[in-house]
Formats: structure tokens, C-alpha cells, sequence
């Protein structure tokens, strides 16, 4: 059966709601583990390399998404952030901006933003919260916060969403092979 991704969209923020068939310790493992986190983080086709996470306040969270080879795609997207807050196996924040992505990805970017609205870097405020539900499942809720309606506008118009249930379904196929 299809697992649905909910999206809502409310203030400056995307909000991506999934359940999945695993504890939050598990999900927590896979966010926070730099090997797991390149087995699944990034669009269908993409891959990771460079993936470094420090499990502490002022850590790194970072995956470094290659596109797919003998697409438009393919080229580096770095996903650098600092850990802001962490409350384990339940809650992670990190910050971070899109500085060293490729410059044909900032100008499509802000071809969808005001002339006075654009950006050299999107920045975000990425906080995943995992909630226990019954039966060793779990309710992730991952939430973008960007600068604004017009930027967090933006980044659905460049696939966002696609790419992050692209993450989930490949995250979904990751957890059935792990241990519980």
C-alpha cells in the first residue's frame, strides 16, 4: 500500500508529513548516522558523498547530493548545516543555506522571485520532530522554514516536494533493512 506524504504549507514554511514502520530510534539512526543518511537522503537517482554528522549543538549536518550522471542534474548540491538543537531520538534542528550550490540552480531559484526578492543563498531551518505511534511505528514530521512566503514558494516550484518524497520512499526501503 503507498505511504501518503502530507504537505501543508503554512507561513514561509513547507511541512511534510510521513509514517513509517519503524521506532523513532530507528529514524533517529538514519537522520543521524552519516553512512545511513547517504543511503537515503536526496531526489530519486541521486546519490551522497561527503556525508558528516556530529550529534551535538554546533555540529555538522551535512550530504553532499550528486545528480543523477548524463542528466541536467549532474553536478554537486552541497547540504551544509550546524545542529541547533537536538532532544534524541525525537527532535533535530539544523541551519543552513544553499552557498555552494551550482549557479544555474540559484538563477532558475530566483527566476521564480521578485527582482527586490532575490537571493544569493536560500537559507532554512530544517526541523524533523519523530513522534511514537502505536505498533513500532512512527509519525516524522519535517518542517522548512525559509525567509519567506515567496522563498519557500520558490523552492516548491524547484521540486521540493518532489525530491523530499523521492527521500522518503527511498528512506522507507533503507529502514526495511534494518535491524529492529
Amino acid at each position: 500500500m503507498p505511504v501518503e506524504t502530507i504537505l501543508e504549507t503554512p507561513g514561509s514554511d513547507i511541512v511534510l508529513i510521513r509514517e513509517f514502520d519503524a521506532p523513532p530510534e530507528l529514524l533517529w539512526r538514519v537522520w543521524m548516522e552519516a553512512d545511513l543518511l547517504a543511503r537515503w537522503f536526496g531526489p530519486e537517482g541521486f546519490t551522497n558523498h561527503d556525508c558528516v554528522v556530529e550529534p551535538k549543538v554546533g555540529g555538522r549536518w551535512q550530504a553532499i547530493m550528486r545528480g543523477p550522471k548524463g542528466t541536467e542534474f549532474y553536478q554537486d548540491y552541497p547540504i551544509k548545516s550546524t545542529i541547533v538543537a537536538l532532544d534524541p531520538p525525537h527532535r533535530l534542528v539544523a541551519a543552513g543555506g544553499s552557498e555552494e550550490y551550482p549557479d544555474d540552480w540559484m538563477e532558475q531559484y530566483n527566476s521564480f522571485m521578485a527582482a527586490d526578492e532575490r537571493e544569493t543563498s536560500v537559507d532554512i531551518v530544517m526541523e524533523v520532530t519523530l513522534e511514537p505511534l502505536p505498533g513500532g511505528r512512527t509519525r516524522q514530521t519535517m518542517r522548512q522554514t525559509f525567509k519567506s512566503p515567496e522563498a519557500r514558494d520558490a523552492a516548491l516550484k524547484m521540486g521540493a516536494e518532489q525530491g523530499w518524497s523521492g527521500s522518503f520512499a527511498k528512506l522507507d526501503g533503507l529502514l526495511e533493512t534494518q535491524p529492529r
